[in-house]
């Protein structure tokens, strides 16, 4: 398993390269630019090195970063150890990030990741929820509604390609009454049975006991795979080693597309959906 700086160096390659791209530039185009061996480069984009300060300070000018770009590196930096210490109810290896706007960076991170994989044994994974479906599901657990809503939203804008995964059970759960869920269970069917960015699958419920994997996302980097914990007090990211194992389990308990539509549509039926 990594540590938690390993970790760290991982999430903060994985920006980098994301702001290198968005700035259009190629490696070798930052190696004239930037004055920077492209041995170095490749092992700061990757995870395998911090960047010194003045390598830093010439990549984020040359790649225009603003300032929530600046202020995303920095409180990595900050967080990697000797920083503050990991939350202690997390495992060794977990990079916990507590900082404000810690669920802005987790979507811009998950947003430039090659491919997601969600599954969810409790309820519907954000990237898959309408809106009023997420609002409701953050009122009905009577949380505060501002950081909460943000968390419960974090994620709904697409990656490359998306698998999710959710166990029967999960489409029964009532949140936000008759219509919220008609509507809900609507845009399920649409997901698990035409091909997108986004796919949808059901596993189901004799299979549950076999696919105990709680609520896990699984974000496939440049720079290798991280596992996702989100809590309302902080983000907390693992190596993705043991997620891999327990997503393929899960994945291979999953129905295919048409038997995922006909528990979403025996479901639907009870709330009116059109289906």
């Amino acid at each position: 398993m990594r540590s938690t700086v390993e970790v760290g160096r991982c999430l903060l390659g994985a920006q980098l390269l994301r702001l290198r791209t968005s700035a259009g530039l190629r490696q070798r185009d930052v190696v004239v630019q930037a004055r920077v061996a492209l041995a170095r480069l490749r092992q700061v984009e990757h995870g395998q090195v911090m960047p010194d300060a003045h390598i830093l300070s010439r990549l984020l000018r040359l790649y225009r970063a603003g300032q929530e770009a600046r202020e995303d590196i920095h409180t990595l930096l900050a967080a990697i150890p000797p920083g503050p210490p990991q939350e202690a109810d997390e495992p060794s290896g977990a990079f916990c990030d507590a900082g404000s706007g810690r669920w802005e960076r987790l979507t811009r991170l998950t947003n430039s990741a090659q491919a997601v994989t969600e599954i969810s044994t409790g309820t519907l994974p954000p990237r898959v929820q309408i809106a009023e479906y997420a609002i409701a599901l953050v009122r009905g657990q009577s949380a505060p509604a501002g950081a909460d809503i943000s968390m419960a939203l974090t994620g709904r804008c697409g990656a490359a390609a998306s698998r999710v995964v959710v166990t029967e059970p999960v489409l029964s759960r009532t949140v936000g009454g008759r219509r919220v869920m008609a509507a809900q269970l609507d845009h399920l069917m649409v997901l698990a049975t035409h091909p997108g960015p986004v796919t949808l699958r059901i596993i189901p419920t004799s299979a549950v006991p076999h696919t105990t994997v709680g609520t896990l996302r699984l974000l496939h980097l440049g720079t290798g795979d991280l596992s996702i914990r989100v809590t309302p007090s902080h983000v907390a990211y693992h190596p993705g080693t043991v997620e891999r194992a327990q997503a393929r389990r899960a994945l291979s308990a999953a129905a295919d597309s048409r038997g995922s539509a006909e528990m979403i549509r025996a479901v639907g039926r009870r709330y009116g959906a059109r289906l």
